[in-house]
């Protein structure tokens, strides 16, 4: 004998199936793989949304009525924020506020996009179909419940277990990017034979992040932003297998001032010596 449309197994039959339903969704759209990712988050918020909502959608005269589309609404609604949730947790680690803000800025933007694209539709589409075996399975619910505690067990897991990841994990990205400095530098080879090789590299936590060479340089410039924590060699032209090169550095974040933003000249002499100074020569490349 089934208890009432209101029961709490009902509630749970519910949960599983919406979260089943957005499992099925996300492994069908795996091949596209952004909406697939959209999808995943739309598991737990099946949950959610199928245990609010079952008593409501087991009602077989709302077949497409108002219920469905309120479910969806809420569903989507829930989802986003859930994504934006994971995404500022997993990739603000050790960012200020104003670093989050401009992160949060360009990733709602895209945010913004995939909900109009993909969202709408599939939270849409989760729910009538959900729905629908809602309404087939809900006069089972006293058998069904134990199983769908299992699932919905797992869901929670699950979901657990990614947002400990993001917690824990170092897709700090908002911090990188806060760590970012203006870099402008001009090199100058003075020697007869110009065979040598400018190496800029930059580092974050250790590892790392941005570099660049230039072989047999005469004259050159460049203007970019890279991590506070940076270095500058000039080695050999035969002498570019090593990453970083073995030679101490000719001038790095350390001697420079870390953190202030980097105005430099490098010089190679007559005498094959490298130097280096503060400031820049404007136009000394010929522009």
């Amino acid at each position: 004998m089934t208890g009432p449309p209101s029961s709490w197994k009902l509630r749970v039959v519910g949960a599983a199936i919406g979260s089943v339903t957005a499992t099925a969704l996300a492994v069908l759209t795996l091949p596209l793989v952004f909406p697939a990712i959209i999808a995943a988050f739309g598991i737990p918020t099946g949950a959610i949304v199928g245990a609010a909502f079952a008593p409501r959608l087991a009602v077989a005269h709302d077949r497409y009525g108002w219920t469905v589309l309120h479910a969806a609404a809420v569903a989507f609604a829930l989802g986003s924020t859930l994504a934006a949730a994971w995404f500022a947790m997993s990739e603000g680690t050790g960012a200020d506020a104003s670093d989050l803000i401009e992160y949060a800025a360009t990733i709602g933007f895209w945010l913004a996009v995939s909900t109009t694209t993909f969202s709408a539709p599939m939270a849409l589409l989760v729910a009538i179909v959900a729905a629908r075996a809602l309404r087939t399975l809900a006069p089972y619910s006293a058998a069904l419940w134990v199983p769908s505690v299992v699932i919905v067990a797992v869901v929670v897991g699950g979901s657990g277990a990614a947002v400990a990841h993001a917690a824990g994990a170092a897709g700090d990205a908002a911090a990188q990017i806060g760590d970012r400095i203006p870099f402008e530098y001009v090199a100058i080879n003075e020697a007869p034979d110009a065979r040598a090789t400018l190496e800029i590299r930059s580092y974050w936590k250790g590892e790392l992040a941005g570099g660049s060479g230039s072989h047999g340089f005469r004259c050159g410039s460049g203007r970019d932003e890279i991590q506070t924590d940076w270095a500058i060699w000039v080695v050999p032209a035969d002498d570019t297998t090593h990453d970083p090169p073995p030679e101490d550095p000719l001038v790095s974040a350390a001697e420079y001032g870390h953190g202030q933003p980097v105005r430099v000249t490098v010089r190679v002499g007559p005498d094959g010596v490298a130097t280096w100074e503060r400031g820049i020569q404007e136009d000394v490349c010929g522009g």
